[in-house]
């Protein structure tokens, strides 16, 4: 396990926090002029029937609790019970630029160690606060390529991080050193943070039972490069999402804002069409299931903002999430059914 990199990904293990806590956003965490943030309340997820399924999954797996095991081992804690909230933040959606704040109890001194193993790790400072910096190793491009066979112009070069242990259950990282310093000065309260300045319009106030609070305002539109689905959202300027569980039921609230009423339209009709679409092609028993959670879906809205709104009961999202795991299964053995046909057909041919 690359355990620098481990490190670095924390900020989206689950999922994606002056010192952090896990539970509702607190804005004064956050800078100022943030464009965008996400909160994850990593103690509600587990917390709840949705976390507690996912938790029976993985002791009900092998290899997910070999993972565990390894993680521990090397990392010196248990993810799932050290980790009590993260939040990300940057000043523009769409960089890769950002920071993450976790609160988290874990052996610093041994996570310490562990950064210094690595070849490209510096000692800094800011102010009083000692700073660390490292550089991932440097991955393929492509799944399933050994990166240690592949010359280095085919390789894509690794993210350099800049970390800080702001108090004992505090963890600050940043994609660039004055983003770290800056964030160091909002916990201290000699930076604006979001409480003072009041940007970012979209953020929703936490409703009870919310484990993830996100808002993004000046988004970019997706460069022609990406994925083609993402074309449908190229008109929205800002968004928000909220999502949680509460009295058995897990809901999500997603508003997204255009620049006129007209793209907001078509947004909702293009939105309203594929939820449709989705409904039709599960007629059937078999994915009644699955068609559950589509009748749960609203899509309305007014002006320039488009609003998704679900919620269904977690049992309900349970047994649909065990349907499309059993229905993949069976997908995967007809498949090696096939080839295993094709092979006694033609032996020399399938080799």
């Amino acid at each position: 396990m690359n355990a620098t990199k481990t490190l670095a990904a924390l900020a989206v293990l689950v999922a994606m926090a002056g010192p952090a806590t896990g539970g509702a956003l607190v804005t004064k965490q956050v800078d100022g002029g943030a464009g965008w943030v996400l909160h994850v309340d990593v103690e509600a997820i587990l917390r709840s029937d949705l976390g507690k399924f996912i938790l029976d999954e993985i002791d009900k797996k092998e290899e997910a609790q070999s993972k565990l095991a390894d993680f521990r081992k090397t990392m010196g804690f248990d993810p799932l019970e050290a980790i009590r909230g993260v939040t990300l933040y940057g000043p523009q959606a769409g960089d890769k630029t950002g920071v993450a704040i976790i609160d988290a109890s874990v052996d610093q001194e041994k996570l310490l160690a562990l950064l210094q193993a690595n070849e490209t790790y510096k000692k800094l400072s800011y102010g009083d606060y000692v700073v660390h910096q490292w550089t991932d190793k440097p991955r393929p491009r492509g799944r399933h390529k050994d990166a240690e066979k592949m010359p280095d112009d085919e390789l894509i070069p690794g993210r350099t991080h800049f970390g800080c242990f702001y108090d004992q259950d505090t963890i600050v990282i940043a994609s660039a050193a004055k983003l770290l310093e800056q964030a160091l000065n909002v916990l201290d309260g000699e930076r604006d943070s979001l409480a003072k300045t009041a940007a970012l319009a979209t953020l929703p106030k936490a409703v009870p039972g919310a484990f993830v609070i996100a808002a993004a305002e000046g988004i970019k539109a997706p460069a022609a490069k990406r994925r083609k689905g993402a074309a449908m959202f190229k008109n929205v300027s800002a968004a928000s999402l909220q999502a949680g569980e509460a009295d058995g039921i897990l809901f999500a609230d997603i508003e997204l804002i255009t620049k006129t009423e007209e793209q907001a339209a078509q947004l909702r009709q293009i939105i309203q069409g594929f939820v449709a679409f989705a409904m039709m092609m599960k007629q059937n028993d078999e994915f009644e299931p699955v068609r559950e959670l589509g009748e749960k879906i609203t899509v309305a809205g007014k002006g320039t903002g488009v609003t998704i709104d679900a919620g269904i009961p977690t049992k309900s999202l349970i047994e649909a999430a065990k349907f499309l795991a059993e229905h993949a299964r069976k997908k995967r053995a007809r498949r090696a059914e096939r080839l295993g046909k094709m092979r006694e057909l033609d032996p020399e041919e399938n080799d």
